[in-house]
């Protein structure tokens, strides 16, 4: 037990940081500032302002007809749950039991992408746009600019996957090690082995013998 507390602090990291992640992205996604028209509107996935700089002005899509802008909707909504599904693991893993670091890395990366496609869908629709982002067309804002919420949903879902790969290294190396000590002791429940110099002690016959480790594979 007392080999595994240092971990606790970086399962505590990893949560937190999901967290944030997940918490910003919900709000970049719902947020309709991602790009600022030329008539001082903006527009998102979800909405529209007709005076970015006044909330009160911006407003739902009743119904979204085009089947971009539904890609969009659909893809990265999907990416945003799976978020939030990581971290409720991510939770479950630092306080009752660790759940597989592998298969929690692999959902934060299908989250990543599934919001990365939604902004793929979302910039090849900007051609629908040309009434208030004349020069527009797909994956080209033309005369408009990208606001702040598209850009935070690029840095926090790169950040997402920092996380994924950086931050949980240590816990799936722990993860592995763990893994191979409970292998060794499952089939060598009276040795232990001391990858340090090679060695197996056998503790009921206090015999030391030099046993190279792949004789452990």
């Amino acid at each position: 037990m007392s080999e595994a507390k240092p971990y606790g602090l970086l399962y505590s990291l990893h949560g937190f940081l999901l967290l944030l992640c997940a918490a910003i992205l919900t709000y970049a996604c719902i947020a309709p500032q991602w790009i600022s028209d030329v008539n001082g509107g903006s527009f998102g996935v979800t909405g529209f302002c007709d005076d970015r700089k006044d909330f009160s002005t911006c407003h739902r899509y009743h119904s979204i007809q085009s089947d971009t802008k539904r890609g969009a909707v659909a893809t990265t909504f999907f990416g945003i749950l799976l978020m939030w599904f990581s971290f409720i693991i991510s939770i479950v893993s630092c306080c009752c039991c660790h759940a597989s670091v592998g298969l929690h890395r692999f959902i934060i990366v299908t989250a990543c992408l599934f919001i990365l496609l939604g902004v793929l869908f979302f910039v090849g629709g900007l051609d629908e746009e040309k009434d208030v982002c004349p020069k527009a067309r797909s994956f080209f804002k033309g005369d408009c600019t990208f606001g702040h919420v598209f850009l935070l949903v690029i840095i926090f879902d790169v950040v997402a996957l920092v996380v994924s790969f950086f931050v949980t290294r240590p816990l799936y190396q722990e993860q592995e090690l763990e893994f191979a000590k409970q292998q060794r002791e499952h089939h060598h429940p009276h040795h232990d082995y001391d990858p340090h110099h090679g060695r197996i002690y056998l503790q009921e016959t206090q015999i030391d013998a030099h046993i190279p480790k792949q004789a452990f594979a």
